[in-house]
């Protein structure tokens, strides 16, 4: 096979005027620098990896081509690398291969790879000298990409990914010559001068998430529309990419960037719109690596509570709790306590506990208008709940804390749940989860656990009018 010819010929095919704007302007400033061109054998990355020998003959002898493998296909992986290993080989550039060492216990999934890719692949640059990356994604990557971001819930940075320059704090700039071509125009390319590629058989398997959508959903949906969905959709990722370089302009000229390890100072967006709110809040998480740490609901909560300059403090896991107040949120290291003994107690009163929290416990009665607000779930279940009582049979209540082996039913949950496995899901940080009060009734039986739905076993019906109501604050 001979790839520098087969290179001329696929230059003569695609030329500078159908990849990306925005990349051939980045790489105009960088022409003399090393690049990094990340290769997996597949049809993408071998047309980038021809297209860019071809382009940019005057560089060529600053390119390394980088390739992982994931080990995942046993000999197919194998020859995928020595596929790419000839080529490199035979246009004369410098070649890196590394592979996923699966003895450690990873989870395989679509993170846990593309980490451990990316890893390599700035590990090489850093030894090469390269702040360069070229990859190989394309315009039918796009749909994938905002379908697998919108179920996600992601902002607009997320859905404006994947970007066709990516620049990060790091130095490293990523760049996407080919999101303006098909994946149709690149097969069909290849197929006309006779070019062959590695074909992964895995990305026909419905094993992941991104497979799936690309096997099965946007068929239907390129089937459904009277319209060409990729090019609709592209088109929107410039436009959500615009707005969010524009909000991030904004932010910048109201606030300075949030530093590791500061408070940060959010009083001058009190007055403006949530969105700078959250951005900004999001990027001081990021600075500080907490990002992980909060679920949808404690994120929400205080973002809501920043742009009311409403007080507030939350759980940030491994013994970190976040704090807003006057206008400042800060992170702080939280002391861990030790397990409190249980007691019973009776109602209308308000407990407090060593680590300054408190428990206020009403018997009420509930009118129409209460009931409704409860069944409508307009109830923060993370402060407060409210448990049926009509046989007024909770004159006291045990409160206590966990036990090895604690389930309950959550309201909506027809089955008993490990509550183990809630506090996991719900993300309440370890040190966190043997000071949290169960409030349970005589029989030790758990009727509501602070930041999750009451007990299905004693929940509010239309009918119910005693209630007992339980506020953690």
């Amino acid at each position: 096979m001979n790839w520098k010819y087969n290179s001329q010929k696929l230059s003569k095919l695609t030329t500078n005027n159908n990849l990306h704007s925005a990349v051939i302007e980045q790489l105009s400033k960088d022409c003399h620098c090393p690049w990094t061109i990340a290769c997996s054998g597949g049809a993408d990355s071998i047309y980038l990896t021809l297209l860019l020998y071809s382009l940019f003959q005057d560089n060529f002898k600053n390119m390394t081509i980088v390739h992982f493998n994931h080990k995942l296909r046993s000999i197919d992986s194998d020859k995928d690398e020595e596929f790419v290993r000839k080529l490199t080989e035979d246009l004369g550039l410098k070649f890196f291969s590394g592979e996923w060492n699966l003895e450690n216990n990873k989870t395989i999934n679509e993170k846990n790879a593309r980490d451990a890719r990316y890893d390599f692949i700035e590990k090489v640059m850093n030894e090469v000298g390269s702040k360069i990356l070229l990859l190989g994604h394309h315009k039918n990557d796009i749909i994938e990409t905002l379908l697998i971001r919108l179920s996600r819930g992601s902002g607009l940075t997320g859905l404006a990914a994947p970007r066709p320059v990516q620049i990060f704090n790091n130095g490293i700039i990523r760049l996407r010559p080919l999101l303006n071509i098909t994946k149709e125009k690149i097969i069909s390319d290849l197929r006309s001068l006779n070019i062959p590629w590695c074909e992964d058989k895995t990305n026909h398997e419905n094993k992941f998430l991104r497979n799936k959508i690309r096997n099965n959903v946007i068929p239907i949906l390129k089937k459904s529309a009277d319209r060409d969905v990729i090019e609709g959709i592209a088109q929107s990722r410039e436009i959500l990419e615009e707005s969010d370089d524009a909000l991030q302009f904004w932010l910048e000229t109201l606030i300075d960037n949030p530093e590791k390890n500061k408070s940060y100072n959010l009083n001058p967006l009190l007055d403006k719109p949530l969105a700078l709110v959250r951005r900004a809040l999001t990027s001081w998480l990021r600075v500080n690596n907490l990002n992980e740490n909060l679920n949808r609901v404690a994120l929400n909560q205080l973002i809501f509570s920043i742009k009311l300059n409403k007080k507030i403090k939350v759980s940030a896991g491994k013994n970190l709790t976040i704090k807003f107040e006057h206008g400042v949120i800060s992170k702080t290291i939280i002391d861990v306590l030790s397990k409190w003994h249980e007691f019973f107690s009776p109602t209308n009163v308000t407990i407090f506990f060593p680590h300054g929290n408190k428990l206020i416990l009403e018997k009420i009665v509930l009118d129409d208008k209460l009931v409704s607000t409860i069944l409508n779930g307009n109830i923060d279940q993370n402060s407060t709940a409210y448990i049926s009582n009509d046989n007024d049979s909770l004159n006291s209540v045990l409160i206590r804390t966990r036990l090895p082996g604690d389930r309950y039913n959550p309201l909506g949950s027809s089955n008993s749940i490990k509550l183990q496995d809630m506090m996991v899901n719900y993300k309440v940080a370890s040190v966190e989860r043997n000071t949290i009060p169960l409030v349970c009734n005589n029989h030790k039986n758990i009727l509501w656990v602070p930041g999750f739905p009451p007990s299905n076993n004693q929940k509010i019906t239309e009918t119910t009018r005693r209630a007992l109501r339980l506020t953690y604050l």
